[in-house]
């Protein structure tokens, strides 16, 4: 088994192995400290049953049970699929999978077996640890201590959602359980209101915080997709957002989130 960086901010691709096989434990311990450090790791030319990939991603926790029913009823594996007839791509905007759930999923898995045939469809990070380290330290003092409150109400509008989904408060700072190291937790789909600033003054500033992860290269990585490749992210100190630029190509793949704990400041 082969780790090497994809970028010098964040993300790793690992190769030389083959994950529908039984993964060791030492194997699997090189591959989780490889998570907690380069946030994103992809596995490339990988080709696993719905239950192999569920047992692999079970490797890092309990799977989380996305709220949403699929066509069998409620599934820890959800399908992705966008086509000529779809008007938007799941994960447009920056976000941190679920963060209004009150114990957001620590990670998520991302197996894409269709990609578009000329490219497109890349998924786009960001490594909010960075945004947090670079941050001025008054404002690293402004935002200590402040809370916000995640909302679903935007994904729901956006998507077209009725199900009854999640709201929870965060630290807008969280310290990772793992690594210890602190990250920016605010996101443009789910955060919706810092809960100590006046309404102005929360919209301000979330503006600002939402701007500042979509506009600073610095601290975010593009990936490009391949098919049948796997990539895993620590849901907890990155965002992401889908990047729709393939229509009416096929991308079809399939997502399994890792239930995670309640982020503490």
């Amino acid at each position: 088994m082969n780790i090497e960086k994809l970028s010098p901010i964040l993300g790793a691709r690992v190769t030389g192995i083959d994950l529908a096989q039984p993964v060791s434990e030492a194997a699997f311990a090189a591959i989780h400290a490889a998570w907690i450090e380069h946030k994103v790791l992809s596995f490339p030319d990988q080709h696993l049953t719905t239950a192999q990939y569920a047992e692999f991603a079970g490797r890092f926790g309990e799977l989380y049970v996305f709220p949403l029913k699929s066509g069998e009823g409620f599934s820890a594996v959800h399908e992705l699929r966008t086509d000529e007839s779809s008007k938007s791509a799941f994960g447009e905007t920056w976000h941190s999978d679920m963060s209004s759930e009150e114990c957001p999923p620590m990670g998520t898995m991302l197996y894409n077996v269709v990609i578009p045939a000329d490219g497109g469809g890349d998924t786009l990070f960001a490594d909010m640890v960075k945004a947090y380290e670079i941050l001025s330290e008054p404002m690293k003092a402004m935002l200590a201590g402040l809370t916000a409150t995640h909302d679903s109400s935007i994904f729901q509008r956006k998507y077209g959602i009725t199900d009854k989904l999640p709201s929870a408060v965060h630290p807008l700072v969280r310290t990772h359980p793992v690594s210890g190291r602190k990250s920016l937790f605010v996101n443009t789909r789910f955060t919706t209101r810092i809960n100590e600033l006046t309404e102005g003054e929360s919209r301000a500033l979330l503006d600002y915080l939402f701007r500042y992860t979509a506009e600073t290269p610095y601290f975010q990585y593009r990936f490009r997709w391949s098919p049948n490749t796997i990539l895993l992210w620590d849901n907890r100190n990155t965002a992401h957002t889908a990047i729709f630029d393939y229509w009416p190509q096929l991308r079809h793949g399939y997502r399994v989130m890792i239930r995670g704990d309640k982020p503490v400041q």
